[in-house]
């Protein structure tokens, strides 16, 4: 893996949502791990960008999965939290998987804000309270990494597994496939050995 890229094993992953259970960062750190999706994308999350899909869906083409459409991005500056448009300056569907649309079904029926992640109280949660929630979550349980690694995992496992760099590349908000590419170049290698694998098996002649 380039050094630039930081990824989280998935036992990690676990430890970090089970020290997070019951605090108001574990919705936003499940969304991240779930969808590879920005903090400041998150944290724009409205309940009208959430639908539930097909509740029978386990991943059949015939079944609609639950999806969040991003819209907005909640930025912060000194002094200062607004909303602003998607990097890319559209919107984008992602579909999320069952144990998320779940999740966020209860969620719902309790929550008193628009905003899918917010305080109790109904205030929105903000970037910088998030990346000092993650944090200090993280140190609680001696692992050293960034709520951005959690896109950077989610991305490296989908291309490691085989999913088409486009399809990808639209789901994390990519400009292009291109600065897809540039970035996670390092998985392609490991997922292009079972194309040599299909070639050797056609082009090997029988021994007889």
């Amino acid at each position: 893996i380039s050094p630039e890229i930081k990824t989280i094993s998935p036992m990690d992953i676990h430890r970090i949502l089970d020290a997070a259970e019951g605090s108001r960062y574990h919705l936003p750190i499940f969304i991240a791990a779930a969808t590879g999706m920005r903090v400041g994308e998150i944290l724009g999350l409205q309940w009208i960008d959430f639908q539930p899909g097909d509740l029978s869906f386990d991943g059949t083409e015939r079944e609609v999965p639950a999806t969040l459409t991003v819209r907005r991005s909640l930025a912060q500056i000194p002094g200062r939290v607004f909303i602003k448009e998607p990097k890319t300056k559209r919107a984008r569907v992602v579909a999320i998987p069952p144990i998320l649309r779940d999740r966020l079904g209860q969620e719902q029926t309790i929550s008193n804000s628009i905003f899918i992640c917010a305080h109790k109280s109904g205030k929105r949660l903000t970037p910088h309270a998030l990346d000092d929630g993650f944090r200090r979550i993280c140190e609680k349980i001696g692992i050293q990494t960034t709520m951005h690694a959690l896109r950077h995992t989610w991305a490296t496992e989908q291309l490691a597994a085989g999913v088409p760099v486009n399809v990808v590349s639209e789901a994390l908000g990519h400009a292009t496939s291109q600065t897809t590419l540039r970035v996670y170049a390092h998985v392609l290698p490991h997922s292009q050995r079972e194309t040599a694998r299909v070639m050797q098996r056609l082009l090997a002649r029988p021994q007889w």
